[in-house]
């Protein structure tokens, strides 16, 4: 009988004792805070936009956004991503075209699908960066290269490269060299004839013809070089980035600038990617969440640029500046970064080889 109470009194304390602990692990499992996740992003006009949306992520879910500043050009992150690895640092990266393709070919992206992230569907196909067929990098903000003359010498709308053949011309086109825009003019005269970055010839061709011409007066290898030569008048016309075009207005040039030449928008993309790391399920739904078309017009309003997503609005501050969405997904080219790093060194030599002798 004392040994049956005996046993009771034991199994009592053990019903106990589990019971406190399985509370114990239940109170603990209620109280731990949602996981936080890392968001890499560029400093300056961007930061005041990120750390606002990363805190309206937080309110919406629970989850921490911290927020890691690029130091000057994304790929100081990326180096110091691939330095941590395999401890992952980073779950949501911002960069350029070619700093997503990297990330991606070393395994430290993953690939992004419309069943993981949805509102990808909203975003133009041409836009995203592409790893092995799979969309790697989907695009946040489109910037894009324009035709931009001044209105004091050029009485002509320009819409097409041919224009620049005018002999009215002589000495007043400042274009890029290979090495400004990684081929930026090379591609997008391509496309205007028929090729693209894969089939540069027709790129080729024209330059060809422009440097003949005589009509070069500027071959550029900074921006602030180009914004100089249409703000001074030693260059009428110019092919660059919208917002060199949008500077030199702002100092007062007489621009006015084509948005679409020859049916064509060469674009330069703010990309986001998701790091190969233990949070991706929540990355992913924050990359998500800033996709979507309010959240994507808020980010893109906020850094000065268009929005990615089609259902999105230009701002009316960005709008003169740049094409719609709608434009970007009608006539947008985003380079394959793959092709142009491959092709980069032989373009540049090629241009010392071919083009330069032949300007005058």
């Amino acid at each position: 009988m004392k040994k049956s109470k005996a046993l009771l009194v034991i199994g009592i304390i053990v019903i106990v004792a589990a019971s406190v602990a399985v509370s114990a692990w239940y109170a603990q499992t209620l109280m731990k805070p949602p996981e936080a996740i890392t968001w890499a992003e560029w400093g300056g006009p961007y930061e005041a936009t990120v750390r606002q949306i990363a805190q309206q992520y937080e309110q919406k879910t629970g989850h921490h956004v911290n927020i890691v500043l690029h130091a000057g050009a994304s790929s100081s992150t990326f180096t110091k991503i691939k330095a941590a690895w395999p401890n992952v640092v980073v779950d949501v990266y911002a960069s350029g075209a070619g700093t997503a393709y990297q990330a991606c070919q070393g395994n430290y992206a993953i690939a992004l699908t419309q069943q993981d992230i949805p509102n990808l569907a909203q975003i133009p196909k041409n836009l995203n960066t592409y790893y092995q067929g799979n969309v790697c990098g989907v695009a946040e903000a489109p910037a894009s290269w324009v035709l931009a003359w001044r209105t004091d010498y050029v009485k002509k709308n320009l819409t097409s490269f041919n224009d620049l053949l005018a002999p009215e011309f002589k000495h007043k086109v400042a274009i890029s060299d290979p090495t400004q825009g990684t081929g930026q003019f090379l591609i997008a005269a391509a496309y205007a004839f028929g090729g693209n970055e894969t089939n540069l010839a027709p790129g080729w061709d024209f330059a060809k013809k422009l440097a003949q011409s005589g009509n070069i007066g500027l071959v550029y290898t900074s921006e602030a070089d180009l914004v100089n030569a249409l703000t001074t008048g030693q260059a009428w016309i110019g092919f660059g980035g919208a917002w060199n075009v949008r500077a030199a207005i702002q100092q007062g040039a007489p621009l006015a600038f084509s948005k679409v030449v020859d049916s064509t928008i060469v674009v330069n993309n703010d990309i986001v990617t998701i790091m190969n790391g233990p949070r991706q399920a929540i990355a992913k739904d924050f990359v998500n969440y800033l996709l979507s078309p309010e959240i994507n017009q808020q980010y893109a309003a906020g850094i000065g640029y268009p929005p990615a997503n089609v259902n999105s609005k230009e701002a009316p501050a960005v709008a003169p500046w740049y094409p719609t969405p709608q434009q970007y997904a009608q006539y947008g080219h985003s380079p394959d970064p793959s092709v142009v790093s491959a092709n980069f060194d032989s373009w540049v030599k090629q241009w010392q080889e071919q083009i330069v002798p032949l300007i005058h």
